[in-house]
């Protein structure tokens, strides 16, 4: 997939939001276009200020200010992704920084607010990046941090740190850790959020809550820690079962289920109690992944899957088939497995001999692979 001995540069700035230059955000304004009305109302904003600090016994002098964004303001996330661009145009229009190249296309600075992430084809672009960022630095006011600034290879390294920057494998980035192994994927993303999440249930069995006061606590206190790792990391059956069985054990307060578990899910206009069954939940989130690859084929971050399944004639066409995750002739990530299966599950009885196409096909194997 990634043949390049790349390197995963993860940047980390100081204080991101409260060191951007005034002068630089007009500048950037003004860069991007925006008409000078505009822009005289955010230099009304912005020039001329000062502040104080609020301490115990009062508030401190007032002092001017002449760095940083103001917090709590709606225009506040939109002027900073303006200077944030301004480095990726830098990164991407830099000659000597060559990106990495995954399945034919170039990847060189992903971002998300202040989280910018640099992909490298060699580590001998490290310094070169470092050196581009300096001069992006003068002119912002953002400063590198270079002692929290992580490194990740691409393929397996035993170099410890590169130019005083160490190499991991495994970082958190936007609240997931990244790994290749998929164990250790699922036990640093999913691990920690279940042993908390089970702590916290203890502690409200000593509480007197009614049935759907306990329902409320699981929705709130458990399910909600373990959603959003399910975004990027496929959850093991094994893992599932714990989870539902902590979530429904405290429902009944570790007593005997008074109602089963398939019943307990329904809406309470059927009989049942609005339960959340993290299977389901799981599945859910997974196809809803599905739905967006389908209606984004050609979307920048669907490019790795866009390029695995077209070797079985392209996704839109592999799901209108009858196959078999283990026959087919691609090797797919625990993620992606567990897409397919779930959507398996639920259109399994739209696949009969008169209408399954013979490609991909289960019962139709070369070398015991779908052809």
């Amino acid at each position: 997939m990634i043949e390049d001995k790349g390197f995963i540069l993860f940047l980390d700035f100081y204080k991101a939001f409260d060191s951007v230059e005034h002068p630089f955000i007009l500048k950037a304004l003004e860069y991007f276009g925006f008409g000078h009305k505009f822009i005289k109302i955010i230099d009304m904003l912005y020039n001329d200020i000062n502040s104080s600090v609020s301490l115990s016994w009062g508030t401190s002098k007032r002092f001017e200010v002449k760095r940083g964004i103001r917090q709590g303001c709606s225009c506040s996330p939109l002027l900073f992704i303006l200077v944030a661009e301004l480095l990726a145009i830098l990164i991407k229009n830099s000659p000597d920084i060559e990106p990495l190249n995954v399945l034919g296309k170039n990847l060189s600075i992903i971002q998300l607010a202040d989280d910018s992430t640099i992909f490298l084809k060699s580590s001998v672009q490290i310094p070169l990046v470092i050196k581009r960022i300096e001069i992006f630095s003068k002119a912002s006011g953002l400063h590198l941090n270079l002692k929290k600034c992580e490194l990740m290879a691409i393929h397996d390294h035993s170099i410890i740190d590169l130019y005083e920057i160490p190499v991991k494998k495994e970082v958190k980035y936007l609240g997931v850790v990244i790994t290749k192994e998929n164990k250790a994927r699922v036990d640093l993303n999913i691990g920690p959020s279940k042993k908390k999440s089970e702590l916290i249930l203890r502690s409200w069995l000593q509480r007197d809550l009614s049935l759907f006061g306990r329902i409320l606590i699981t929705k709130i206190e458990s399910l909600s820690r373990v959603m959003y790792p399910a975004f990027s990391v496929a959850i093991p059956d094994s893992l599932i079962k714990a989870i539902n069985q902590t979530n429904f054990n405290f429902i009944w307060r570790n007593k005997h289920h008074y109602l089963r578990k398939g019943d307990s899910v329904k809406p309470l206009e059927e009989g049942g109690l609005n339960v959340i069954d993290y299977e389901v939940m799981n599945g859910m989130i997974k196809l809803k992944w599905l739905k967006h690859f389908l209606q984004n084929i050609n979307g920048f971050w669907f490019h790795i899957p866009f390029k695995i399944f077209e070797v079985c004639g392209g996704i839109d066409f592999l799901l209108r088939c009858d196959f078999c995750l283990s026959k087919l002739p691609i090797k797919l990530s625990k993620f992606h497995e567990q897409v397919l299966l779930y959507w398996k599950m639920i259109f399994k009885h739209n696949f009969t001999p008169h209408n399954s196409p013979i490609w991909n096909n289960r019962y139709i194997l070369v070398k015991r692979k779908s052809s």
